[in-house]
């Protein structure tokens, strides 16, 4: 179970571990604690994109089951594709189910194909159950000047895919 595992990690000297337990017990502030203080060891050079590039964090029985990636904004020089694949290498994304995506260009020219590229190459693609290609607003790029490229190539990579929500014109 979740909790052995986690005690398993604990006695390891894996912060996911107690991590995984304040999150198991309800402990919030003392885990968002946790994470800050151990977050290059959780997050690598991802660290710094904590809350901005890496956000929406959702947590099942202690461990991080999705979270949403991101540019942060226009002037964002942060390759989508390469945020994912880097972020899906960390071992803190061992249980992940789901992911969400904001926009992998603020211009009429998006395309999430690099993006899920990323993830079918990535050790999660055959787990991944939930894929969104939402996280972004009007007033990011209107709807209709929002592609999102083909997928076609893809789909045979995620077998376990329930879910499916793109966000496009």
């Amino acid at each position: 179970t979740a909790s052995v595992y986690a005690d398993w990690l604990q006695g390891q000297g894996d912060p996911r571990g107690e991590l995984a337990a304040l999150l198991q017990r309800g402990c919030e502030a003392e885990a968002s604690a946790h994470l800050a203080a151990h977050g290059e060891a959780l997050l690598g050079d991802l660290e710094a994109s904590l809350d901005s590039e890496v956000c929406g964090l959702v947590w099942q029985h202690g461990f991080l089951a999705g979270p949403s990636l991101r540019r942060t904004g226009i002037d964002s020089s942060t390759d989508l594709a390469e945020l994912t694949a880097t972020f899906l290498a960390l071992p803190l994304t061992r249980f992940l189910t789901a992911l969400r995506f904001g926009l992998a260009s603020y211009e009429s020219d998006n395309d999430w194909s690099e993006t899920l590229r990323a993830v079918v190459e990535s050790p999660r693609g055959p787990h991944i159950r939930d894929l969104r290609f939402d996280d972004y607003t009007g007033e990011d790029c209107e709807i209709s000047w929002t592609p999102f490229g083909d997928f076609s190539p893809f789909w045979p990579h995620l077998p376990s895919l329930e879910h499916l929500h793109i966000r496009s014109g």
